[in-house]
């Protein structure tokens, strides 16, 4: 393995941990590509993608749920499950801040002003096309039912479009939800890539041994359940729950390179831990509503071991559909609010409530496959090809100014 970090971060040279004499603890060696992956590589942890897929799901169901149930009634019977939903954006969080520092080696290079710079560039190529492109389109969906005289459900203020364009609508404010509103997510991942990345680097090129990263891992899971559960201001919601998912997975990151014998173990039980969530979710719900704290260690776990494909687990979430819904993922997230408001436009649920069960279960079924098909359409409309192009630019002014 190459000693050159990846990315556009130079390395430092090493330090002791704390300033402390003591020799550099063992880390495990970790195989991750030289420059951010662009779309398929060779280095992709498929197992981490597979799980983007199912978290993406996860929050549609959510928000979909009373959809579903006044077109099938049985469906009430799964709320407790759709209500778990919302642990989606805590996994994405969480994965964020993990693929950041593997990708990045951010234990290996130090921050700079340019190198900072390069990474936001990157980070704006991945994220923004779709925000921008989601939010043009719920803006003509707006201007096309207020033409009509037809009422649409949410917000959407004029006054709030500067702070959507700048990704800032999530920052410190409330609700933060205007518009396109599973955009104040990303809004608060744009607070991580200029604040919370540098601080994570900066943690962990302070060495800190195997123990110190459980403890920050645990701690800061914890700590989003008990902030959660009590009165905190709402307009710091969002800033806190990205800071203790992101912080979280800087920490996941920290033990994969300091604690060998804990990712083998994690490893070795990755596929009975899913198996524990996923029935947790999808048949005990109550189970994470009486014990969150131990689901959320199993979610540390289950990133953990999927860094491996030796179990059944991460082959199962390494396949090729689920890489392929893992893909989709980001677009999926970003454009099922939009669908879902033309839906509810153009064939309302409502209309077909006392309609035969055919019937109903087959407008659920155009609901399902018209939300999955504005996905794909985004992901391989806007979504790779922007990045793409921008990424391209990013390169082209980068060998510029290196000429200049």
């Amino acid at each position: 393995m190459s000693a050159r970090p990846n990315g556009p971060f130079r390395v430092a040279p090493p330090r002791r941990p704390w300033g402390l004499p003591v020799p550099d603890r063992p880390r495990v060696p970790l195989e991750t590509p030289r420059e951010p992956p662009l779309s398929d590589t060779p280095n992709e942890i498929r197992g981490l993608t597979g799980i983007r897929g199912i978290a993406a799901l996860m929050v549609v169901v959510y928000h979909f749920q009373d959809t579903f149930v006044r077109l099938v009634p049985a469906c009430s019977v799964l709320a407790p499950t759709a209500r778990v939903g919302l642990l989606g954006v805590d996994v994405f969080f969480i994965l964020s801040g993990l693929i950041l520092c593997l990708v990045y080696r951010a234990d290996e290079s130090a921050v700079t002003w340019a190198s900072h710079r390069r990474f936001l560039t990157l980070r704006i190529a991945r994220v923004y096309p779709n925000h921008v492109a989601a939010l043009v389109a719920m803006g003509l969906l707006v201007a096309s039912a207020n033409r009509a005289g037809v009422h649409m459900d949410g917000m959407f203020p004029i006054s709030q479009l500067p702070f959507q364009l700048t990704m800032t609508h999530a920052w410190f404010r409330s609700p933060g939800m205007e518009w396109n509103y599973p955009s104040w997510s990303i809004s608060s991942e744009w607070f991580a890539y200029l604040f919370l990345f540098p601080l994570g680097a900066w943690y962990l090129r302070r060495r800190p041994g195997a123990w110190v990263h459980v403890a920050l891992a645990v701690v800061a899971t914890q700590a989003w359940l008990h902030i959660s559960n009590t009165q905190w201001p709402r307009a710091i919601f969002p800033t806190l729950r990205i800071l203790c998912g992101f912080m979280g997975g800087v920490a996941l990151y920290g033990v994969l390179r300091t604690a060998p014998w804990l990712v083998a173990m994690c490893q070795r039980f990755t596929t009975p831990l899913l198996i524990v969530f996923l029935l947790a979710v999808a048949v005990l719900p109550a189970l994470w509503s009486h014990s969150p704290e131990l689901m959320f260690l199993s979610i540390l776990g289950i990133l953990i071991g999927l860094t491996s494909d030796r179990s059944l687990a991460a082959r199962w979430l390494g396949s090729e559909p689920m890489v392929r819904l893992g893909r989709w993922s980001y677009a999926l997230y970003m454009s099922h609010a939009v669908t879902g408001h033309a839906l509810e436009w153009a064939v309302p649920a409502m209309r077909f409530e006392n309609s035969p069960m055919p019937i109903r279960f087959g407008i659920l079924v155009l609901y399902a496959a018209v939300i999955l098909l504005a996905a794909v359409l985004l992901y391989h409309g806007v979504e790779e090809p922007a990045r793409y192009w921008l990424r391209g630019l990013s390169r082209r002014g980068s060998r510029g100014t290196a000429k200049a």
